[in-house]
């Protein structure tokens, strides 16, 4: 989502699977929600949508998530 990535993404001749919350984000977060218990969200993938859940609270791991499903569906 930040002007590094997309510099970086320019920079590539792999494969290039992004994630974020951007709407134009490969396998994007959307419908978040944090506490103290945990976060959870949906996942827009190419391979169609999915609830995340994870017991670790914040947004930031939520960008772990999204990162982990991305790797996951480039492998």
């Amino acid at each position: 989502d930040s002007e590094a990535g997309r510099r970086l993404a320019a920079r590539t001749r792999g494969r290039l699977l992004t994630f974020g919350r951007s709407p134009d984000a490969d396998v994007r977060l959307h419908g978040e929600h944090c506490s103290i218990d945990g976060s959870s969200a949906i996942l827009d993938t190419p391979t169609g949508a999915l609830p995340v859940r994870t017991s670790l609270a914040g947004r930031f791991n939520l960008d772990n998530v999204a990162a982990a499903a991305a790797c996951a569906l480039a492998s």
